[in-house]
């Protein structure tokens, strides 16, 4: 029996056979960024767009699958970076001005006249495009 001021940690690769009970009894499970990779957090923010915006999340969805990977590819081999990134910071940082574009561009405001749905479409595009050029390049 361990006395009251002793505590054992265990540290392992990962929680592949351990019991649920022995999980449930950890205080905390720490994961590397990059065991969770970015589709984790873009599927998190598609889930928290605004009802006007929901519609575009597979479209968003899309665009992330189609481009972060080439694009993190391409930074690995050709650019050397000042401060060490992940990929997951950029996609973060991408997320985050993507969510301040669509602010400011599509207001939630029920009084603003909304766009036709072409107008739409080639908005989001575009507000896409922006943030990917100002949060990885």
């Amino acid at each position: 029996k361990l006395s009251l001021v002793t505590r054992m940690m265990f540290e392992v690769e990962d929680l592949a056979v351990a019991s649920p009970a022995t999980v449930s009894r950890c205080g905390m499970v720490f994961l590397e960024q990059v065991d969770i990779g970015w589709r984790v957090l873009v599927h998190s923010w598609c889930d928290r767009l605004p009802a006007r915006l929901l519609e575009y999340a597979p479209v968003i969805n899309e665009l992330c699958e189609s481009t972060f990977d080439c694009v993190w590819e391409l930074l690995q081999r050709r650019v050397k970076s000042p401060v060490p990134v992940n990929c997951n910071w950029m996609v973060s940082n991408h997320l985050k001005l993507l969510s301040a574009l669509f602010m400011m561009e599509m207001p939630l405001d029920a009084n603003v006249k909304d766009l036709s749905g072409k107008e739409k479409d080639v908005k989001v595009d575009a507000l896409f495009w922006h943030a990917l050029t100002w949060s990885f390049a």
